[in-house]
């Protein structure tokens, strides 16, 4: 409780807190606690769904996305054991990639979606790397059809 201001609870003073010199109480925080987390699920719920979209959208060129992120590993996250840790970040960046028209566009695809992932906690020329590469891999299934 904030110094000085009272306690207008019916339970001791210790079950009250302060957020923004609104007091809440337990019940209350777990209500919002509650909340909060049923929101958070249905949230991943929701983006493992579209990845799962994308998944089968692009098949083939997922799994290669997903070993060429691995392997660069531009946000440090391999532990050699993890292989599917890039596959958010790979599920974002393919649908992106039907407006690249360019390795330059896919190196700003690419910027942004690790940005808005890890925001400054990647390394850029290792995402750089990927670009190339990934545009390749982009240019091989736009050929075949796949």
């Amino acid at each position: 409780m904030s110094p000085g201001l009272p306690c207008h609870d019916v339970r001791p003073c210790s079950t009250l807190i302060w957020m923004n010199d609104d007091p809440k109480t337990l019940d209350d925080l777990a209500d919002l606690a509650r909340t909060s987390d049923n929101a958070m699920s249905e949230w991943i719920a929701d983006k493992r769904d579209e990845r799962e979209r994308v998944k089968a959208q692009y098949a083939g060129l997922f799994v290669a996305a997903t070993d060429l992120f691995f392997r660069v590993d531009p946000a440090g996250i391999n532990d050699e054991s993890n292989t599917d840790e890039y596959e958010p970040e790979v599920g974002t960046v393919l649908p992106r990639l039907e407006s690249a028209g360019s390795v330059g566009d896919v190196a700003r695809i690419l910027r942004e979606e690790f940005s808005s992932w890890f925001g400054d906690s990647f390394d850029g020329q290792r995402t750089d790397q990927l670009a190339p590469e990934l545009w390749s891999l982009w240019q091989a299934r736009k050929s075949t059809g796949r």
